[in-house]
């Protein structure tokens, strides 16, 4: 875990929701459901993820999800907020001591989802958007125009140049002038056209300063991690995350969907700690062909650990017909 330590003692924590299951045909009880115009009904399943990532490294450690489902008796959808309130006090039972900062995307910039990370002693860092949250940018505005705002332009680690924008003590939104956030606002040129940008809230708790703004925008774009590195290589590269191997009439599909994620932290910390693991990814390329000549060796040969796979892996001898049937 220490390659993943973020800043003193602390971790970053990314959240997010993801669908794993989608069928027009296929259902159970605990699934949630669309009714299109034309009278037909997509089921599907979801989870809320969480990850400990970390800027620049390509390591993610995968926490307990927390299903989206219909609960028993129930006859409404779940959401992603409703799982996150669940999840907190779950996580916090787990890991008491674990000094985490959420990053979330604009989804949850609102009072409650706030209060409950209070409650669970997490600070915070949420992507917001003037689309969802024009209150808190109209503020922000009019702290620019009379001289509040702290506002200057640097070169970063990364050799980019950016401009940037900090607020501080803001109210979130209008019904909730008691909300009070740190504001930071980064604009990053693309080469091509209109400036990227990218605007976060904050919990005052961090201490946004010019000093600390560009890690504190590292950490917010992190969030993204449990999107590519999480989500993306689940579905993308061998696991097969979305592919139904069984859905069952009550809780089958979601069990098979905790596998999933137990497999992929096991296999999340070997690409940390095992030499062996990732040697025999770079020569395979790819994790798809990885998983793929895994499977091969565990089928055709009696192994009688994950060692003697990695280094069949390695080997540049090729084992005789022979060899393959008296095995």
């Amino acid at each position: 875990m220490a390659k993943l330590r973020f800043l003193d003692d602390y971790y970053l924590m990314a959240l997010d929701g993801t669908e794993y299951f989608s069928s027009q045909q296929v259902h159970c009880s605990g699934c949630m459901e669309k009714h299109h115009r034309n009278g037909k009904v997509t089921y599907h399943h979801q989870m809320l993820g969480a990850a400990i990532v970390r800027p620049g490294c390509k390591e993610v450690i995968p926490l307990m999800p927390e299903p989206i489902f219909k609960r028993d008796g129930g006859n409404k959808n779940d959401c992603e907020r409703n799982a996150l309130k669940r999840f907190l006090p779950k996580f916090r039972r787990d890991h008491p001591h674990l000094r985490v900062i959420a990053t979330l995307d604009a989804l949850y910039a609102n009072a409650p989802v706030i209060r409950d990370l209070r409650d669970a002693l997490v600070p915070w860092i949420i992507r917001v958007k003037p689309s969802g949250n024009a209150f808190l940018f109209k503020q922000v505005e009019q702290l620019a125009e009379q001289g509040l705002t702290e506002e200057f332009e640097a070169v970063g680690s990364d050799k980019v140049f950016r401009r940037y924008r900090l607020a501080h003590n803001v109210p979130l939104n209008e019904s909730n002038p008691g909300i009070r956030v740190d504001f930071l606002d980064v604009w990053e040129p693309t080469g091509q056209g209109p400036w990227q940008r990218f605007t976060f809230i904050l919990d005052p708790s961090l201490g946004l300063s010019t000093q600390q703004a560009e890690r504190w925008m590292r950490a917010g774009r992190s969030r993204w991690k449990i999107e590519n590195e999480t989500f993306n290589t689940l579905k993308n590269q061998g696991y097969h995350f979305e592919h139904n191997y069984g859905h069952g009439h009550q809780n089958l599909s979601v069990v098979l969907a905790m596998l999933m994620m137990l497999a992929f932290l096991v296999d999340q910390t070997q690409q940390l700690c095992c030499p062996l693991f990732a040697a025999a990814w770079e020569e395979c390329n790819s994790k798809r062909a990885l998983w793929e000549r895994l499977r091969e060796i565990f089928h055709q040969f009696q192994v009688s650990s994950m060692q003697e796979i990695y280094e069949a892996v390695l080997s540049t001898r090729k084992p005789s017909l022979k060899a393959l049937w008296d095995s």
